[in-house]
């Protein structure tokens, strides 16, 4: 055979060859992250006949956080108004409350609650803090408040994959784990034989205030069910990075993960998102309420 009227696709070149053992690395490409918007923006205003700078509430809607495939910039999409989209699979994600002068730590993605979770400085991935399954360290993170009560000194936060609007685009919708978050509740509506894939997800927006903040809040609904088959297929795509790699250390976090075929997958790089000071924690999960 003539090699030089032999071409392959660039991607099922590096998937077959991690498969085959062939290669010990795979690029696993970046997956968009969608968070609800709670950014507030600031507008001069007419006041008693004096201009003044006044700050307007957030847009009801989500920011999606995308990767331009050209220029390899990341690029911030705004979704106007309630998204839908169908679960494939749920994780979660570790990050320090933000404290000013403090060492900001987080840990990678995981789902195994009873696997070992390391958290590492922001910005300096070498830095391992602490290594414990996700028991060890609600019990070495957790501080007093003024009247005596314990506090996570970390926020948890739900990572849903998701297909969005069921256009075949996978994202990742990143939520806040607090005593507004229905995500449990949600998931006890599902009787043993109906799986998140099988019905759209409605992430509904509702508007919330605490004191004089006034913020948008996701909540969850069951929507229509769907083809399963359909979803299946993507969950086994999205599965076979998972069960193939896991990542390497890198420098920059907006890069595309680069993963060592060498151990199943259990972390994964998340950009580094700067958080709005503006939204409010929420009201905290009672720690012994979460059955991990």
């Amino acid at each position: 055979m003539d090699k030089a009227l032999t071409t392959f696709n660039e991607k099922d070149i590096a998937e077959s060859q991690a498969i085959a053992g062939q290669s010990k690395f795979l690029k696993m490409p970046f997956v968009p992250i969608i968070t609800v918007n709670n950014k507030s923006t600031l507008k001069n205003a007419m006041i008693d006949g004096v201009e003044t700078e006044v700050k307007v509430p957030a847009k009801k809607g989500f920011t999606m956080l995308e990767k331009n495939e050209e220029t390899g910039e990341m690029e911030e999409k705004f979704l106007d108004g309630n998204i839908t989209g169908v679960i494939l699979k749920e994780r979660f994600m570790i990050e320090k409350k933000f404290v000013k002068g403090d060492i900001q730590y987080r840990s990678d993605e995981f789902e195994g609650w009873n696997n070992i979770i390391q958290l590492y400085e922001k910005g300096n991935r070498k830095n391992i803090i602490f290594e414990g399954k996700y028991s060890q360290i609600k019990e070495a993170y957790v501080s007093e408040d003024d009247k005596g009560k314990k506090k996570k000194d970390f926020d948890l936060f739900l990572i849903l994959y998701v297909n969005l609007e069921m256009s075949g685009t996978i994202v990742r919708v990143k939520l806040k784990m607090t005593g507004d978050n229905n995500w449990f509740d949600y998931k006890n509506e599902f009787g043993d034989n109906e799986p998140w894939a099988g019905y759209v997800t409605l992430f509904n927006l509702v508007e919330k205030k605490v004191g004089d903040i006034t913020y948008w809040h996701s909540i969850l609904e069951r929507g229509q069910a769907i083809n399963l088959s359909e979803q299946l297929i993507l969950q086994k795509e999205l599965n076979k990075f998972f069960s193939l790699t896991t990542p390497q250390k890198k420098s920059n976090a907006f890069e595309g993960d680069v993963m060592e075929t060498a151990q199943p997958f259990n972390q994964e790089e998340l950009p580094i998102l700067q958080i709005d000071e503006d939204e409010p924690a929420g009201e905290e999960i009672n720690m012994d309420d979460i059955p991990f």
